[in-house]
């Protein structure tokens, strides 16, 4: 049970308590301390740590972030950011984006695995998968081409387009000496984006195509601050 700060009348727990209250090991309190993620507020000159109320509501939230799946960077990230009800919002829709993308691997496995029954149909498996993604693929870019006045492609427009949309997430994904004014050209270059169906397809898009050069976790870092871009758009707007 926590006790009183002699000196400022301040509820304070030990290390134990704390431990004992949230489900967390000692060991991880130390180890967090360590890493700045929690450093407790008051350390007698023993080094004896001792954890205010304030600490062990953030505490509270670490464990619950960590029950969820977060890094301990990810948590830090979250805690900074103040509002985590938002990224846990962002982390849903990531998932349901990464469960639709399993599905079609998933699909995919089916079919090697259908194929790799009869040897002499061994050849005809690559182009069977190719046909899953590509087919997925060119469904997404037919929905959703740049067309002349005419009703026809307009290939250039498209092509300088994907280009220009493609330098700006390869700048947003570094997440170095990114601006405002990036975010603000992509959604100029695509605008769609800003519709909740199209984002979505958007990313599960670029998770199954080979030729875009991003590594998964980029393509996740891209979908979470692109849409906490445009959510604090829309709240600007309201």
């Amino acid at each position: 049970m926590g006790y009183c700060n002699a000196r400022g009348g301040i509820e304070i727990y030990r290390i134990g308590e704390i431990s004992e209250k949230i489900g967390l090991s000692v060991r991880s309190l130390r180890y967090y301390d360590k890493i700045g993620l929690l450093t407790p507020s008051f350390k007698n000159e023993n080094g004896f740590r001792y954890y205010s109320e304030d600490d062990l509501a953030k505490c509270q939230k670490i464990a619950v972030l960590k029950v969820l799946g977060f890094t301990s960077k990810e948590i830090e990230k979250i805690l900074e950011s103040g509002d985590i009800k938002e990224e846990l919002e962002h982390q849903e829709s990531l998932i349901a984006n990464k469960i639709e993308h399993l599905t079609l691997i998933r699909k995919s496995i089916e079919i090697a695995r259908n194929r790799m029954e009869t040897h002499s149909e061994l050849p005809l498996l690559i182009a069977d998968l190719k046909k899953v993604f590509k087919g997925y693929i060119q469904e997404f870019h037919d929905k959703n081409r740049t067309t002349q006045k005419t009703g026809r492609p307009n290939k250039k427009h498209n092509k300088k387009a994907h280009i220009e949309v493609f330098k700006l997430l390869r700048k947003i994904a570094s997440e170095k000496d990114v601006r405002r004014d990036d975010y603000i050209k992509l959604l100029k270059q695509n605008p769609r984006l800003r519709n909740s169906h199209y984002f979505s397809k958007y990313f599960v898009m670029l998770r199954l195509s080979k030729s875009n050069k991003f590594k998964l976790d980029e393509i996740d870092t891209l979908e979470k601050n692109i849409k906490k871009f445009i959510k604090s758009l829309d709240s600007d707007i309201v």
